[in-house]
Formats: C-alpha cells, structure tokens, sequence
C-alpha cells in the first residue's frame, strides 16, 4: 500500500481501509466540549486516545486519572474509558484497530 500524508481537521475522520492492509480501522480528530462526557467503548475494537490540547479525566472503573497535554490513554477489547473534558475541552487524536476474536 503506498503511503498517505494527510491533515486531519478538527471532527474530521480518515478510514483506514485503502491506506493500510492492516487492522487499523479509523483514524479520527475530535474534541469534547468542556465538561462534556464522552464514552470510547472496546467493542470489536482497541483505541489508542492521545491529548493533543486541553485536559481530561479518564475514567476506568472506579479510578479516575487526570490527562493534560500529550497524555494518552487506551481501550483494550472489551473495556470502557469515560474520557470526561477539563473547563477547556479536550482535543484528541484517536486511532481505532479492529480485532478479530475467533
């Protein structure tokens, strides 16, 4: 497959199909309104969810972690992460693989 430079715009999404061969699903930019909530769900899939600006929490079970700036944070398969906004917002860059549960 060849290789894509791209710009992602803000609430913009790439899918991967056509650009990778791999399990890579999509590829997204996004930001959470400040205070907002916003729930990434492991279903069928893995994340990887990096702060690009602003802060969040995190949370997973019971625990809440602050995320600021350059923070990241995954979604395993079958797993939740609550990704609450800091008075700022949040902006994220997320890329979502699919998984393959024989």
């Amino acid at each position: 497959m060849a290789g894509l430079v791209t710009i992602l715009n803000p609430g913009e999404t790439l899918p991967a199909a056509g650009h990778f061969a791999g399990p890579w699903r999509d590829f997204a930019r996004t930001r959470i309104a400040p205070h907002a909530r916003e729930t990434f769900a492991g279903d069928g899939s893995e994340s990887a969810i990096f702060v690009m600006s602003g802060s969040a929490t995190a949370r997973v079970g019971d625990t809440d972690t602050p995320l600021a700036e350059g923070g990241a944070v995954t979604v395993g398969l079958g797993s939740r992460v609550d990704l609450t906004a800091g008075p700022d917002g949040v902006e994220l860059f997320i890329t979502t693989l699919t998984v393959q549960v024989d």
